[in-house]
């Protein structure tokens, strides 16, 4: 704004579950559908992320479509 370049920072920052920055999503019309002991080992993998018992990698390799 002042004519100065702006001195970002360039660490790649990747937002998580854990620090409350996303969340998994609702099932909507899949509720019913869902089995409940499906949605309670979702829930419990959610749990185990956000107490950082559970670490879930970043794996940066690129896509390829065939």
């Amino acid at each position: 704004a002042n004519g100065v370049a702006f001195d970002a920072p360039t660490e790649t920052y990747l937002p998580t579950m854990a620090e409350g920055v996303c969340d998994i999503s609702p099932y909507y019309d899949m509720e019913d559908i869902v089995p409940q002991d499906v949605k309670d080992a979702v829930e419990q993998a959610k749990q185990d992320i956000m107490s950082g018992a559970l670490e879930v990698p970043y794996v940066e390799d690129q896509v390829v479509s065939d």
